[in-house]
């Protein structure tokens, strides 16, 4: 059994007090594997991370740059965590190698919300966090191929996405004219508007493996997981 290729998505909604919104949808395109075993050299040799994040607060707004994405080698691994007894048949897991925050795109706004969003972990929430090992992906070793293995959370996301005039803030390359005088450019960020966030169902997620600008307290976070692989011979 080997992946020949596969997705992953979570949609991460959190809310508060002073106005605080904050949505993330994680993308993963997961590249072929190795054939699958009990060993630990099954690693996928490539995934690619896309993140679309927007939120604002009473100070502002922020986004993440359109379709940016981080390309991560051997940062995965598929492989038999729960061996085929006479009575059971076995656990293929799907888990990340890398831990939380190594990898970032930020999100630009105003001075008060410009911060790096971190790559999530694939791991069932739990209390105290978990870093890496949990195993979020799951499925039978005694799956056929070839063969479709797909799951979402109960409930959906539901959000819509509105683009106005983009913004100009400062910071952009300075411009030198021949007398000497130096100007700084501006920058257009892209005015996104995110109306009625919300992740309906899904999970709680109350633990430390997702990146927010500022997380209110009382707090509500939920995240909806899908995902779908693709298993050949």
């Amino acid at each position: 059994m080997r992946i020949s290729s596969a997705t992953i998505d979570c949609y991460l909604s959190i809310s508060g007090g002073n106005n605080y919104t904050d949505f993330q949808h994680h993308h993963w395109d997961i590249m072929p594997s190795g054939l699958i075993g009990a060993g630990t050299t099954n690693n996928i040799p490539t995934y690619t991370w896309t993140v679309s994040s927007i939120g604002s607060d009473s100070n502002g707004s922020w986004s993440t740059p359109m379709s940016q994405s981080v390309t991560v080698s051997n940062g995965a691994e598929a492989r038999i965590t729960t061996p085929a007894t006479s009575t059971t048949p076995g656990t293929v897991s799907l888990k990340q190698l890398t831990g939380f925050g190594v990898h970032n795109i930020q999100a630009n706004g105003n001075k008060a919300t410009t911060h790096p969003v971190s790559e999530m972990m694939w791991v069932t929430p739990a209390i105290p966090p978990a870093t890496t090992g949990q195993d979020l992906i799951t499925w039978n070793a005694n799956a056929g191929t070839p063969s479709t293995i797909t799951y979402q959370d109960m409930g959906h996301p539901t959000y819509q996405l509105q683009y106005g005039p983009p913004t100009v803030v400062p910071g952009g390359p300075t411009i030198v004219f021949p007398s000497g005088l130096q100007i700084q450019s501006s920058l257009l960020l892209a005015n996104i508007i995110l109306s009625s966030p919300s992740v309906v169902g899904g999970r709680d997620w109350t633990t430390g493996l997702a990146t927010f600008y500022a997380v209110p307290s009382p707090r509500s976070a939920r995240a909806w997981w899908a995902w779908t692989i693709y298993l050949v011979m």
